[in-house]
């Protein structure tokens, strides 16, 4: 399997494809930051409400010139969520879009979990601790040439707050309270639309950077691991 490059964008951890020229890798990292921050500053926190905020965010890469060929939108008790891990069903949705992709996030989420600065980044945007429980949100996405987004997040409400973040661990159905709800969608860029404000977002986007650590790329290899 080709190495995905691993990228903390906010709360989506994007995994793109070698084969992505680096001006759409770059449309791709700044549009979906550029979605997240507009959903923060319209519709409030994802964790407050979450179905809201996620509206919010996939309206604004459709005015930002994605364009959606797919959606898929799930929600399910907790009470019928027993043994279920955070990724699993992203794993399971991003594997109807694309063979072998429950491999690569398998990859990314290992990458994610190495990495201290990573994972502390992503739990920031991710995991918010509650005087009882916590909720988790969190996104992700495969980046292929185009350039074409496959994106799968996740709203968990747990009872408890685990130790550590815990996206890669199994939680227990009884864990968790309330809904368990999906979104999933695929997207084309139309790049020949998008280019006229590519300029002015990178700007943006740069700028947000500076002011934050929004993004970050993570080492894709264990230590140690050798491709000649």
């Amino acid at each position: 399997m080709e190495d995905y490059c691993v990228w903390v964008n906010g709360g989506s951890l994007l995994l793109i494809a070698p084969d992505v020229l680096p001006d759409q890798r770059q449309a791709v990292l700044d549009s979906v930051l550029y979605a997240q921050l507009v959903a923060n500053k319209f519709a409030g926190s994802r964790f407050l409400n979450y179905q809201t905020w996620y509206e919010r965010y996939r309206n604004t890469l459709t005015e930002r010139d994605w364009i959606f060929t797919k959606f898929h939108h799930e929600s399910k008790s907790a009470s019928d969520c027993s043994l279920l891990s955070a990724i699993q069903p992203l794993q399971l949705w991003l594997e109807t879009r694309y063979t072998g992709a429950s491999a690569i996030i398998d990859q990314g989420i290992a990458a994610l979990t190495r990495d201290a600065q990573g994972l502390e980044c992503f739990g920031g945007f991710t995991f918010e601790a509650r005087d009882t429980g916590a909720v988790l949100i969190m996104e992700i996405g495969l980046v292929h040439p185009g350039p074409v987004i496959d994106l799968c997040s996740i709203s968990i409400t747990l009872v408890q707050a685990p130790e550590v973040a815990g996206i890669e661990q199994s939680l227990a159905g009884e864990v968790l309270c309330n809904e368990v709800v999906i979104n999933g969608g695929a997207a084309v860029l139309d790049g020949k639309m998008f280019e006229g404000s590519r300029a002015d977002l990178r700007s943006l986007m740069a700028r947000k950077q500076q002011e934050h650590n929004y993004v970050m790329a993570l080492d894709s290899q264990p230590e140690g691991d050798n491709h000649e």
